[in-house]
């Protein structure tokens, strides 16, 4: 097979977090790849695209997705997926549609300088597409670290407790525990700093330099960004607590994977003659052989202190150690994290915090995300996507219904949930394959308003349903205004006297809170932030104002965007509120978020409004979002993405509308002139652009442009 390659070289960056723990050292690259639609033209599966990915001296690379557009397999058909190969130890990960939304629509870290990316489609399955603009990629070289290491030399050895796991991309030490889901514990810091993406379980050990290597996609997992808790309060309340997805290429949860561990339990009453086991992923530095830098490694010193939620001991740990389980050596059980280095030659101990800390057992009494347990489990996938306009003579959305944490759809089970002007009404879907559904919904007027969702059962009997999306029936969208950020169109930031940080700004996310976005919402690599990384808004308003736009139109105009608001031990004056105007001085308001509600937990949504259900769609129309934090103790992020105004009519379809006016007449006969004789004009079908063509636009003057209401 041949092959299509690109390469870049790397140029060295400085990225790493001091104190305990290392971010890992990496490099955003720029990368242009963009297939157009691919479609399977065989009578067998195939690979319908592939390209060989390079980047000159990269000890590892990680992909980022702008757009993965997996075509909707045939009937009975296997499902299209991205196939991504090492090319320096052959390690392979598959990513379908569900894999990819899980994993953020990023892939696995890979070893080596380059990876091979397929798609994999059935004959007769829907065209595919993908594109790249960015990727992650690994400097040559580690980074040294501080030691804490208690006595004159490094006396930990290289070890395998299947327990253990390590973060990426902030390299800190996480472990398995005996909660309902067998969720993942470490250091509060280490979420603090940058919010751990993916964690990885049977870490081989790092290469001759003591830069690390990647265990194969099938021991890396994405972690849940919903089921986190955690608080970085100093020794003895610092902690963290979340949970991972099942793994893409087994399908199996990491203590499915691993088969064991680790049961908390609470300090001995007594330090006496108590020994401590510390096992984890700290960094290394010479005379200790580079293969061990990062690689697990354990040792064993005496417990030393209990002092109320604060643990001590003479343990040798390093950068990375953090957030490594305390373990009680005489029966296995942990008691404790491990959060920070104060042991030295001269003296002192490291420290942890305790099992028993009532704020950290209060997080373990609630969990969140993935780490609430509900037996039997299910859960949705589109593979084509979810409309924002439905045919009003009839639309079909395809869904696909999967089990999680162990469970299993019930087989036609599958209803479609939905209600428009004439009342809320529940109907069966078509069942298309196992568990595969086609909802079909019946004729609507034109510019009718509908709000549907679906719902299904587990074989456990439990019943889920998604939320609610809303949709329109029209035949058209108008674009009026599409801005997804990647440049300055006119947006105005006001702040109060007093806000001390946190202004509104364009740029790229960069995580830094993990109540912060790590990604943008549509993929283009930009947005609004309040503050890119750690800062967050404090001290008052902050206010993004559009330009003036023109909202008119012969259909109904509608605002689209998305929107990303966290409030974090928020005050009752801590929100998000968003309005509407006509002129710009008069403001009508479309949605308040905060203080505090289930839409305050972070998390892209998109939002779509009628501008006339709020306000005259005028020429000059604006819209403005203001978000406030007074209280300083509080943490509250915001970002918005994809604004659009689209106007959505049942105007007829005009094939020789060249200019996108809706009409055909002299303007369009003027752009026609502009294509020819090129294959662009071609209008009837023949591969050419020619005089014909011209005379059919012509004969064609003053067709389309009525509104038809069915």
């Amino acid at each position: 097979m041949r092959y299509l390659i690109h390469a870049l070289f790397f140029l060295a960056s400085g990225l790493y977090a001091q104190n305990q723990d290392l971010m890992i050292d990496q490099e955003e690259m720029a990368y242009d790849l963009s297939t157009g639609p691919l479609r399977n033209d065989r009578s067998l599966r195939s690979v319908v695209f592939d390209e060989v990915i390079h980047i000159t001296d990269a000890t590892w690379l990680r992909l980022v997705f702008d757009e993965a557009i997996l075509g909707k397999a045939p009937a009975n058909g296997a499902p299209t997926v991205l196939r991504i190969t090492s090319l320096a130890d052959g390690a392979v990960q598959h990513l379908n549609t569900l894999n990819l939304k899980r994993w953020r629509h990023t892939s696995a870290y890979f070893n080596g300088d380059s990876v091979l990316l397929e798609i994999l489609a059935d004959s007769g399955a829907a065209p595919s597409q993908l594109s790249i603009s960015r990727l992650w990629a690994g400097p040559p070289n580690p980074l040294a670290a501080k030691r804490t290491i208690c006595g004159p030399t490094d006396d930990r050895e290289l070890s395998n407790d299947p327990r253990s796991c390590r973060g990426q991309p902030v390299q800190c030490s996480i472990w398995l525990i005996d909660d309902a889901n067998h969720c993942l514990l470490t250091a509060g810091h280490c979420s603090d700093a940058n919010f751990i993406s993916v964690v990885e379980f049977n870490v081989p050990a790092s290469d001759p330099t003591g830069a690390s290597v990647h265990p194969g996609p099938e021991d890396q997992y994405p972690t849940d960004p919903d089921s986190l808790q955690y608080v970085n309060g100093g020794t003895g309340n610092d902690w963290s607590y979340f949970g991972a997805f099942p793994n893409s290429e087994t399908g199996l949860t990491p203590v499915q994977a691993q088969g064991d561990y680790y049961e908390l339990r609470a300090p001995p009453a007594a330090v006496t003659d108590q020994v401590i086991r510390i096992t984890g992923y700290g960094t290394t530095s010479p005379p200790v052989p580079p293969p061990y830098n990062r690689a697990q490694k354990t040792h064993t010193g005496l417990l030393t202190n209990l002092s109320g939620s604060i643990v001590e001991y003479a343990t040798d740990t390093t950068g990375g150690n953090s957030g490594s389980p305390i373990i009680l050596e005489d029966d296995g059980t942990a008691i404790g994290i491990h959060t920070h280095g104060g042991c030295f030659s001269s003296g002192g101990d490291n420290l942890g915090t305790a099992s028993t800390h009532v704020p950290f057992q209060a997080a373990l009494a609630n969990p969140l995300g993935i780490c609430v347990f509900v037996p039997g489990e299910i859960d949705f996938v589109f593979p084509e996507g979810l409309p924002e306009t439905l045919d009003p003579a009839g639309a079909t959305i395809r869904v696909e219904v999967v089990g999680i944490n162990g469970g299993a759809p019930l087989a036609g089970s599958g209803m479609l949930h939905y209600a428009s002007g004439l009342g809320p009404m529940v109907v069966p879907m078509a069942v298309v394959a196992p568990n595969v559904y086609d909802a079909t919904f019946p004729a609507f007027d034109c510019l009718d308003r509908i709000t549907y969702s679906f719902s299904a059962q587990s074989v456990a009997g439990q019943t889920a349903e998604t939320a609610a999306f809303d949709a329109v029936a029209a035949l058209n969208d108008r674009v009026h205004f599409n801005d997804t950020f990647e440049t300055n169109m006119g947006w105005t930031v006001t702040n109060d006297a007093g806000l001390s940080q946190g202004a509104w700004e364009r740029g790229t996310p960069a995580g830094g809170q993990p109540s912060a976005p790590a990604m943008d919402a549509d993929n283009s690599g930009a947005c609004f932030l309040t503050g890119i990384g750690a800062s967050n808004v404090d001290g008052g308003h902050t206010v993004l104002t559009s330009p003036a736009l023109d909202a008119r139109g012969d259909g109904d105009t509608y605002l689209v965007y998305w929107r990303w608001f966290d409030n974090h031990m928020g005050s009752i004056d801590d929100q998000m509120v968003v309005e509407m105007s006509a002129d710009g001085s008069s403001w009508t308001n479309v949605e308040t978020l905060g203080p505090f509600g289930p839409e305050n937990k972070g998390g892209w949504v998109q939002k779509i409004h009628r501008i006339a259900d709020y306000v005259t769609p005028t020429q000059t129309f604006f819209v403005r979002f203001d978000v406030e934090d007074s209280n300083l103790s509080s943490l509250v992020e915001a970002a918005i993405d994809g604004v659009r105004l689209v106007e959505r009519s049942c105007i007829q379809h005009c094939p020789f509308d060249l200019n996108s006016d809706l009409t055909v007449d002299e303007g369009d006969f003027q752009v026609g002139i502009t294509l020819w004789p090129t294959p662009q004009l071609d209008l009837n079908g023949d591969a050419s652009g020619n005089v014909i063509d011209l005379l059919e636009l012509r004969a064609s003057f003053g067709e389309c442009g009525a509104n038809l209401k069915r």
